[in-house]
């Protein structure tokens, strides 16, 4: 069957379940990061790098972060990404993601007060006792349709997207979320858009 479906709608379908569904991150990475204190992260130095599907071209990224201590609005705020598509960042990208289909993400230079900001406030509410929690999503707009074709949901033909991450300059790049998570999530994603 085929299901039409906008494009923005699949990769914020991916990223949301990205932000908050551990079992698809990669266990290398979270392994590699396990006793990195996250405050003292640098905003202006960490990078996301996106393999994106053939046929996807990214206009706009946002991420949204939001905070709740005991049920109740602790902090949110959204921070636009730069999106870089060439240049000296671009030539350092693993080969398995390639140059030709791929972005890198930046909080650009003006948001990094908020970014520091939000930064704080997480960690803040890390520390305080009682049922908290943290929410994080990526809207992430194309403006585009696309059909996708696909006989079961187990993913097999779903198009293929990967996530990788660093957190200084000249660190190599780690990956975040494998081609074969994101068909898992994107199959799930459609399939159960496409019951509603």
């Amino acid at each position: 069957m085929a299901i039409k479906a906008k494009k923005r709608l699949i990769t914020l379908a991916l990223l949301t379940v990205l932000t908050s569904a551990c079992s698809h991150l990669d266990m290398g990475t979270l392994w590699k990061y396990r006793n990195v204190d996250f405050l003292e992260v640098n905003p202006e130095t960490t990078r996301l790098a996106i393999r994106l599907p053939e046929g996807i071209d990214i206009r706009n990224v946002r991420l949204s972060l939001a905070g709740t201590a005991g049920g109740a609005p602790a902090f949110s705020g959204d921070i636009d990404f730069d999106i870089i598509r060439s240049g000296p960042e671009m030539t350092m990208l693993p080969t398995a993601i390639g140059q030709t289909h791929a972005i890198v993400l930046k909080i650009p230079r003006e948001s990094l007060k908020e970014a520091r900001q939000l930064q704080i406030n997480a960690h803040q509410l890390s520390q305080t006792p009682g049922h908290n929690g943290l929410s994080m999503g990526f809207n992430i707009s194309t403006g585009e349709e696309t059909a996708i074709n696909h006989s079961s949901c187990d993913g097999a033909a779903f198009p293929t997207m990967s996530v990788w991450i660093k957190l200084e300059e000249n660190e190599h790049y780690s990956r975040l979320v494998s081609e074969k998570s994101f068909k898992k999530i994107l199959a799930e994603s459609i399939c159960g858009a496409s019951d509603n």
